[in-house]
């Protein structure tokens, strides 16, 4: 029997509505194969294969910015099985910790007024598996028991934090992007904040941004490091000088 194979175009599933433009960051699809979506106050839980809306979960008051499934890689049996539980930012500083299978709100948290940045719950460890970890403009990471709403430590940064990143092999390792690049940490551990600045990459000249920019006369621009490096590489190649 030959083998043989046949092509065939699947047209995506559309979950069609109307959203707000802060709702364009909430969404998570969980361990459990459900999808999350903010709906400008209201967060849908959706299953994927039908694209039917199981659960709607409404207490924010703010639009949703953030959404966060828990993974629950915790032990569990009969007497004490896994939950759904799902943390959410809104657009006033609000988050909420949910239950999702009853719909209700199990903890709310709230440090500030302005939107959150990031959520993440810290499920690489084995001291709780309630630890959430969020950023609060303009510069604070803080992480919370997700449980009881206690604020456990609050750290503070020279520049805004947009949003951050784990090390997949190191969980002492962490990312944050900033409005000027990229903050290195080292020295992450839920038991008490970072005790240095972190290592600072830059993106861009941090005086290089539109508003650190003033009018100049239209002159050459000055060659760079990375540009007079590469003249000097052709230099040795073709021993002809760069234009």
């Amino acid at each position: 029997m030959i083998p043989y194979t046949v092509n065939i175009k699947l047209a995506a599933r559309t979950l069609t509505g109307t959203l707000n433009l802060q709702n364009k960051t909430a969404v998570d699809w969980g361990w459990q194969g459900l999808i999350a979506q903010g709906c400008h106050s209201s967060i849908l839980i959706i299953d994927p294969k039908t694209s039917q809306t199981i659960q709607v979960l409404e207490r924010h008051k703010a639009n949703v910015v953030k959404v966060k499934w828990s993974r629950e890689n915790y032990y569990h049996n009969l007497s004490s099985p896994y939950c759904l539980r799902l943390a959410s930012g809104d657009a006033s500083g609000k988050i909420i910790v949910w239950d999702v299978v009853s719909g209700t709100a199990h903890c709310e948290i709230q440090e500030h007024s302005k939107p959150i940045q990031d959520l993440e719950w810290l499920w690489n460890q084995d001291a709780s598996r309630d630890l959430l970890l969020a950023v609060h403009p303009p510069n604070y990471i803080v992480l919370w028991n997700g449980d009881t709403g206690t604020k456990l430590w609050k750290k503070s940064y020279a520049e805004n934090i947009l949003s951050f990143s784990f090390d997949p092999f190191d969980p002492s390792n962490m990312a944050l992007l900033t409005s000027e690049g990229i903050v290195f940490i080292t020295d992450f551990t839920h038991s008490k904040p970072p005790g240095s600045a972190g290592k600072k990459v830059y993106i861009a000249s941090p005086h290089a941004s539109p508003a650190h920019t003033k009018p100049v006369p239209a002159t050459a621009p000055a060659p760079t490091g990375a540009k007079k490096a590469l003249n000097k590489v052709k230099v040795l190649i073709t021993n002809e000088k760069p234009t």
